[in-house]
């Protein structure tokens, strides 16, 4: 199980400055954290849904799902939840699944919130909205 007392950033902008200096630059990863904002909830919810109906195959595609898109992102509490809980579905422990899970949707909100802060200091305050945002990267 993971600690509670947790060193782990909810959001590290430094991940993202790699990806720009590798990729298409900035307008590439404020794409990347929009997408990642609008779908932040409906990865979460799969993944602790998933993990509280016994699925395990269902909990492990959307879990894997969360910790790569976490990783790429910065938000390294969720990527670290999502091993953990992807760890304990691996070894068949699904209470310990269902513990970690269930630490998901704080550690979401706290990424959000982090990625928000750093999505408007970036685009401004027009930007605070993930929907915006989305919205922008299809364009």
């Amino acid at each position: 199980m993971i600690s509670r007392d947790r060193t782990t950033t909810a959001f590290d902008p430094a991940t993202l400055h790699l990806l720009a200096d590798d990729a298409r630059g900035r307008s590439f990863v404020l794409d990347l954290v929009g997408t990642f904002r609008a779908m932040l909830h409906a990865r979460v919810t799969r993944v602790v849904d998933g993990v509280l109906a016994a699925d395990r195959a269902g909990s492990m595609d959307a879990v894997l799902s969360l910790k790569v898109s976490s990783t790429m992102t910065g938000a390294h509490q969720l990527a670290e939840i999502a091993g953990s809980v992807e760890g304990h579905l691996r070894r068949d422990d699904l209470p310990a699944a269902r513990t970690e899970a269930l630490l998901l949707p704080a550690a979401a909100a706290r990424a959000e919130a982090a990625i928000t802060r750093y999505v408007v200091s970036e685009r401004g305050p027009g930007a605070a909205h993930p929907a915006q945002v989305a919205a922008e990267s299809i364009r």
